[in-house]
């Protein structure tokens, strides 16, 4: 066997993500088998859609009768010249932009009443040729009010988002909303005493502008260089293969979610996929790719749309403006291409909607090994494509980046194909019946998208995965019991063991921070009955025989004297019973 290297040029078709330049082939038929570190099933998560509280909702109604305010705020016509191409995140496609808001937003906006008498402050923000929009605010503290977002989507029906409350999700104050279809949004603040309230305790600072779609289903825009012209893209591919017409992945496929996020100024799309947490209940915990999301702003700014498919073989797809969806993650994990190009966020929820989150799987599998990947390819709606593993490249990029042989896994589709917007997408393998991950979606050719024989060249089709087996070593803290990990600390947990009614048992705690002056333990929630005092970055403490099986610690930051409430939580940790023995 070689054990030379050749340097090879090829030229592919289906960009799903990085765009690949050169391939150094290593002449290795299989990889040599590595010692087993684990897996866990795929799992049934059932998330039904949530009881409306009927006085909010009646609420919210009267608020969406209300005729549109008097003034608006209207953004200047955004042109492609504009765009501000110094921050593009390589290899992905911008699908918007952000844009600044008025110094002086808050003095545009206006008081007026609902028919039943409460008054409500509104803002009307336009930005002409949008085909979606999304606002961030900043210094958002409520004091038992609410906040809505409302427009009018494509059918002329009313959409609105909301309400937020309190701090906004992240409990600080800053958070991108959801998105709302159309080019403007309504901001309807009702206080807690409409009677007396004259301050808007929050402010709206940028607008996301989303690209107009290009053919029936989701499309980008594709920026050129500065001083360039924008140009549509086409929809996907028509080799792409809709996951309605396999229902054997109707399960998998539900995990399976559209990315929608915001970094340097831009919007874009990657895809995702919910994995099994390894841990009752379950959590949230959500897989990537680390081109796609890499920094703690960007999950911030998440929205994972869910059930994006069609419900019938080659169907139409549903409007994405009434999907399920999740807005806004937590990082836990994140390494560059370098270390195999994966990321795993925590997200704020699950979604409203029944899914069974993906199983994982840490072996290798074989070189030859028949493979799967279910992606939404240039934004659009849920596709699937059929492979089977390659031999192992290390792949190079333009900008000097590259994934070694050992991080990847390269796959030769025969059926169907990936492309921009399918990056962080899941590479499932069959294991003993069931699909288990066993990579995430980092590369492929470099073509013109908007090109359908391009991108469906036979010689083209091919796809570059970051490995799950390199993940595992960094991931494996957050997907087994007794240990978790956020913010660059360590919060662990030794089983369990019973007291002789087999019921409560004692664990010793311990935890080391970094950047955190001191912490506090709370139990079942962030602002649960405190387990300790205020300590230092690393220590531990031992629970009285009172723990009982899966219960929920919380490691708080108590830097200022306060440890309370979901934005001071560094990490969580669910500990288990154990037989003793």
């Amino acid at each position: 066997m070689s054990t030379g290297r050749t340097v090879l040029t090829f030229e592919f078709a289906a960009a799903p993500a990085r765009r690949l330049l050169i391939f150094s082939l290593l002449a290795l038929p299989m990889l040599a088998q590595q010692p087993q570190t684990g897996k866990a099933m795929p799992g049934t998560i059932h998330r039904g859609a949530s009881e409306l509280d009927s006085s909010a909702e009646a609420r919210t109604a009267s608020i969406r009768r209300m005729s549109p305010p008097a003034r608006r705020v209207t953004l200047h016509e955004w042109k492609s010249k504009e765009a501000n191409t110094a921050n593009r995140k390589p290899g992905l496609t911008a699908v918007g932009v952000n844009r600044d808001l008025p110094a002086d937003i808050l003095a545009h906006g206006e008081w007026s009443s609902t028919a039943e008498g409460r008054r409500v402050w509104r803002l009307l923000v336009e930005s002409p040729g949008a085909s979606e929009v999304r606002v961030q605010f900043k210094n958002f503290h409520l004091d038992g009010g609410s906040v809505w977002l409302i427009a009018t989507g494509p059918g002329g029906d009313t959409v609105t988002v909301g309400p937020y409350t309190n701090g906004g999700p992240f409990g600080d104050g800053d958070f991108w909303s959801d998105l709302l279809p159309g080019t403007s949004v309504i901001i309807a603040y009702e206080p807690a005493d409409t009677s007396q309230a004259t301050d808007v305790p929050f402010l709206p600072v940028a607008l996301a502008h989303r690209f107009p779609d290009s053919g029936a289903a989701a499309a980008a825009v594709v920026l050129k260089a500065a001083g360039e012209t924008s140009a549509p893209l086409a929809a996907a591919a028509s080799c792409t293969l809709d996951v309605s017409c396999f229902p054997q992945y109707s399960e998998p496929a539900s995990a399976v979610a559209l990315m929608s996020f915001e970094s340097g100024g831009e919007s874009y799309q990657c895809t995702g996929s919910l994995i099994n947490s390894g841990s009752q209940p379950a959590l949230p915990l959500f897989l990537t790719a680390n081109h796609c999301i890499g920094t703690e702003a960007e999950a911030r700014s998440l929205i994972a749309i869910f059930a994006y498919q069609t419900r019938t073989c080659n169907g139409i797809p549903p409007s994405r403006s009434s999907l399920p969806r999740v807005t806004g993650a937590s990082l836990l994990e994140s390494r560059p291409m370098a270390l195999g190009d994966f990321t795993l966020l925590r997200l704020n929820a699950f979604p409203n909607v029944d899914v069974k989150v993906l199983g994982w799987y840490s072996n290798e599998i074989a070189g030859n090994a028949q493979v799967t990947s279910i992606s939404h390819p240039v934004g659009d709606y849920k596709r699937i494509a059929l492979g089977q593993r390659t031999r192992d490249l290390t792949i190079r990029f333009a900008d000097g980046d590259s994934m070694p042989a050992e991080k990847g896994i390269q796959v030769s589709w025969f059926q169907g194909v990936t492309q921009s917007g399918s990056s962080g997408s899941p590479l499932l393998a069959d294991i003993n019946g069931n699909e288990y991950v066993v990579g995430t979606l980092s590369a492929g050719p470099d073509v013109d998208n908007s090109n359908d024989r391009q991108v469906c060249r036979t010689r083209n089709l091919i796809g570059s995965y970051g490995r799950f087996a390199a993940a595992f070593p960094y991931l494996a803290q957050f997907l087994s019991p007794n240990i978790g990990v956020v913010r660059d600390a360590r919060f662990t947990a030794t089983p369990v063991v019973p007291a002789a009614n087999f019921a409560l048992g004692a664990t010793t705690l311990s935890w080391q921070v970094t950047g955190i002056a001191r912490v506090q333990v709370r139990v079942n929630s962030p602002s649960g009955p405190q387990m300790t005092g205020f300590e230092p970055p690393s220590g531990s403490a031992t629970t009285g025989a009172w723990v009982t099986n899966g219960m929920t610690f919380y490691l708080q930051d108590a830097s200022d004297g306060n440890s309370a409430g979901s934005a001071k939580t560094i990490a969580t940790l669910q500990v288990r019973l154990s037989t003793g023995n």
